[in-house]
This record gives C-alpha cells, structure tokens and sequence, in this order.
C-alpha cells in the first residue's frame, strides 16, 4: 500500500488510545469514512510497513477501507464478500 499523502495527516482525533482515521473517498458512494487505529500501527504504515503486517488482527474489509477508501458494504454491494486471510 503506498499513499500519495502521509497517511498521519489523515487522522482526525484520538480516542480511547486509537487514532480516528479518516480514509478516502469511496470507489462506490464517493463518500470518506472513518476507522479507528492503533496509532502505532499507522506509524509503521507510514514508514513502509505492509498494511498486514502492521493490522494482523484487522479484518481485510477494514484493511481495504483504510488502502483504497471503499466501506465494506459498498465492496460486498459491488464485487461480494472480501476473502478473510
């Protein structure tokens, strides 16, 4: 996963020790959402590390949100259901 943009600069707040991300627009509503992040793991997501190396225990429709912008629902809606790892 590479972003054009560093990937910190997208985070909104934190909460609860998470860091809320805001990802891009999405491939299908063209509406942004957000996610809640280790904000270690989006340390080492900016710094190269593969997105599952860096959320081994995120689910891959999430990890996808995060890499490209699409909710969950609109991938299911457009190409079914996101293969678990």
């Amino acid at each position: 996963m590479s972003y054009s943009t560093n990937i910190l600069d997208e985070v909104l707040d934190d909460v609860d020790g998470l860091s809320i991300l805001q990802t891009r627009p999405c491939l299908i509503c063209h509406h942004y959402g957000t996610v809640l992040v280790d904000p270690e793991a989006l340390e080492a997501i900016a710094a190269g590390t593969l997105i599952q190396d860096a959320l081994p225990m995120t689910a891959p429709a999430i990890r996808e949100q995060i890499i490209s912008g699409t909710h969950p629902d609109c991938w299911e809606a457009a190409f079914g259901t996101l293969v678990e790892d």
